[in-house]
């Protein structure tokens, strides 16, 4: 536990800085690579975000065969990618492609066996119960040492959401936590007016307030963790999050 609290303490990356760039993302991707539990390369990508860093999937061909690589830059605070491209190999084989495959699988074992998720559940929830805004949400949850990204659509709409729980290490996307965590109930629970959260909550008033229901049945637990890894390039979550959208119109939609 001590190296997973020190990986909270990670530096995000500052790019002009003066200091090297390549020396700056090793000192992320590597503690990261090692000490963070993610099932899947969204939520790795998700991890490194939070520093300043992006991570692409690439593939290639070298003498007829196939093989896939990873490539790393430096972003700034809004996401943007600055400065060079760096391949996986300049940082060594505990981040290349083979080595984060292996990880993932780790991951998810790691997980069921040190009921981690169970524990960032919880975590999230209580934040939830006690936020009126997005905004409230993200500052509940990093005083528990917990970050979270929201990924939304051009309209601003809510489709994914992704925590990262610095306590045990553990990186999983809402949908994995059970549907009451997932970006759609989140988006519904902000899309609702909360008058009773606006004041500051008194010790008396937590019994009364409404509850984001965490029941016993943990899909980390069970089949969602053995979901197959997301293949970059599609975003699935904003694809399904589409099609839920069209089928309430067609729903709405008046008969004639």
């Amino acid at each position: 536990m001590r190296k997973e609290r020190e990986a909270f303490r990670l530096k995000k990356i500052c790019y002009g800085d003066g200091e090297n760039l390549k020396k700056q993302l090793a000192s992320v991707i590597k503690p990261a690579a090692k000490f963070y539990h993610f099932p899947s390369f969204k939520e790795y990508r998700a991890l490194l975000s939070t520093y300043n860093i992006c991570v692409e999937e690439v593939k290639g061909e070298i003498n007829g065969k196939t093989y896939m690589g990873l490539l790393y830059f430096a972003t700034d605070n809004k996401g943007n990618k600055v400065g060079k491209v760096f391949k996986s190999s300049l940082f060594g084989k505990s981040v290349g492609y083979e080595a984060l495959q292996k990880r993932f699988k780790a991951s998810k074992e790691k997980m069921k066996e040190k009921q981690f998720a169970p524990k960032t559940k919880a975590a999230v929830a209580g934040a939830l119960n006690h936020s009126a805004t997005k905004e409230d949400f993200r500052d509940n949850l990093h005083r528990k040492g917990i970050d979270v990204l929201f990924r939304e659509n051009e309209q601003g709409r809510l489709y994914g959401i992704t925590f990262i729980d610095h306590n045990n290490g553990c990186v999983v996307n809402g949908s994995r936590l059970g549907k009451e965590l997932s970006a759609n109930a989140v988006a519904e629970w902000f899309d609702r007016p909360h008058p009773e959260l606006s004041a500051p909550i008194q010790q008396s008033e937590k019994s009364s307030l409404p509850q984001i229901p965490t029941s016993d049945e943990d899909p980390v637990l069970g089949g969602l963790l053995d979901l197959p890894l997301e293949a970059h390039g599609t975003d699935w979550e904003e694809e399904l999050f589409r099609r839920r959208m069209q089928r309430r119109k067609k729903q709405k939609k008046p008969r004639l």
